[in-house]
């Protein structure tokens, strides 16, 4: 069962990370810390290491991954998974702009790499 957990989130990874990345900005490898999701479907997401953040968006703390992501299951999919097993992720950044909820403005998940 792992290994076809890990061989769907390597596919996945592939994926993703061939996926245009212009317009992100990218973490070191971290681990994923936390994974909360809110009522209107939004994914905010704590990591380890230095908040990559350049937008200067006025959340310092969490990442977000917006519920219209087109592909916001597989991304969750991969966090989940990174989290329960202590894999490490890098997260791609939008760097163009900050997503607004609630008043306060995330850094937006363009993509994920698993390591």
């Amino acid at each position: 069962m792992v290994r076809i957990i890990t061989a769907i989130m390597l596919v996945f990874s592939v994926l993703l990370t061939h996926m245009s990345t212009a317009h992100a900005a990218v973490t070191a490898s971290v681990d994923v810390t936390s994974v909360s999701v809110g009522g209107g479907g939004d994914v905010f997401v704590r990591a380890s290491g230095a908040f990559v953040n350049p937008n200067n968006c006025t959340n310092g703390s969490r990442y977000l991954l917006p519920r219209d992501h087109g592909a916001k299951k597989e991304l969750l999919a991969i966090l989940l998974t990174a989290s329960a097993s202590g894999m490490q992720v890098v997260l791609g950044v939008l760097n163009t702009s900050c997503t607004t909820i609630g008043g306060q403005t995330y850094a937006t998940i363009f993509n994920i790499e698993v390591k």
